[in-house]
């Protein structure tokens, strides 16, 4: 099931952004996007629920997951300011669960590149493998850098020790969030 919501996701992902674009912000994960308000998608006491994590070296955002009701994801992640009332989203990732199926997953990572690809008119590409300390070390990451941005595309082969389930993951942050991410929260 999830493989045809990956899969009707690509269609959406094309259809519901104007096409050859570089305003990352007119991409979606669940319909929700950079800059909008997570009070349009859940409401407040959903939101304060659940658990906020923060980096170690900086607060100025937190990240908190959520798994109920998504429609193509198995869970989304969403950056807001420490103290953002209107939950802000300042950066937004989605992963799909693919359990001991990287191959399968990395198929799909394959479909997703050419549909960022396309909607990207000036980005630089950047792919390569990557081991978590978990990692089987299959694990593989693209990254698409525009001026607006980053969206990062990548599958992880976790072993079985780890507790994790190997997943297809897409991020989309904006520059700014990045900034801080690489230059305060670590």
């Amino acid at each position: 099931m999830k493989g045809l919501s990956l899969y009707l996701f690509l269609i959406l992902f094309t259809l519901q952004t104007p096409s050859q674009a570089d305003d990352i912000r007119d991409l979606q994960i669940e319909g929700m996007s950079i800059g909008d308000s997570l009070l349009d998608y859940l409401n407040e006491e959903k939101i304060k629920k659940l658990k906020k994590h923060f980096y170690p070296k900086s607060e100025k955002y937190y990240y908190i997951e959520y798994e109920q009701g998504l429609e193509i994801y198995d869970a989304v992640s969403f950056h807001i300011k420490k103290n953002d009332k209107k939950y802000i989203i300042a950066s937004i990732k989605g992963v799909l669960d693919f359990p001991e199926k990287i191959k399968e997953c990395k198929k799909k990572k394959k479909e997703l590149e050419k549909e960022v690809s396309l909607f990207l008119q000036k980005s630089e590409e950047e792919s390569y493998d990557f081991n978590y300390p978990d990692d089987k070390g299959k694990s593989s990451i693209t990254d698409f850098k525009t001026s607006g941005g980053k969206i990062r595309i990548w599958c992880t082969d976790w072993k079985k020790s780890s507790g994790y389930i190997d997943h297809l993951g897409l991020s989309i942050s904006p520059t700014e969030y990045l900034k801080w991410l690489y230059n305060e929260a670590r």
